[in-house]
C-alpha cells in the first residue's frame, strides 16, 4: 500500500537517504517494477548504487509525492555507481 502524505513527511525528517524498497512504497509501486526503473534509468527521482544497496534520497523523492515534481526534477539526475 502507498504511503500516506503523514508517513511520506515523517520519513524526509527522519532520514537523508531511503533504500529503493521503501522508496517503492512510497510511490506506490512493487520492489519488482522498482529495481527494473533504476536498471533502465527510468526513475522520476535521483537513486544511487551503493555497492549492493541502492539508497534514495528522501527530499526529491517526497517533493515529487507530494506534488512538487518541478522542484525534484530540478534534483541531480538518477546515477549508478561502478563497481571496480
Amino acid at each position: 500500500a502507498r504511503m500516506t502524505q503523514a508517513e511520506l513527511r515523517e520519513l524526509a525528517s527522519n532520514q537523508t537517504t531511503t533504500d529503493l524498497p521503501t522508496a517503492a512504497r512510497a510511490w506506490g509501486i512493487s520492489k519488482k517494477t522498482a529495481y527494473a526503473m533504476f536498471h533502465a534509468g527510468e526513475l522520476p527521482f535521483p537513486a544511487y548504487q551503493l555497492i549492493r544497496s541502492i539508497r534514495v534520497p528522501t527530499q526529491p523523492l517526497v517533493r515529487m509525492l507530494l506534488g512538487d515534481e518541478a522542484q525534484a526534477s530540478r534534483t541531480t539526475a538518477p546515477l549508478r555507481a561502478v563497481r571496480t
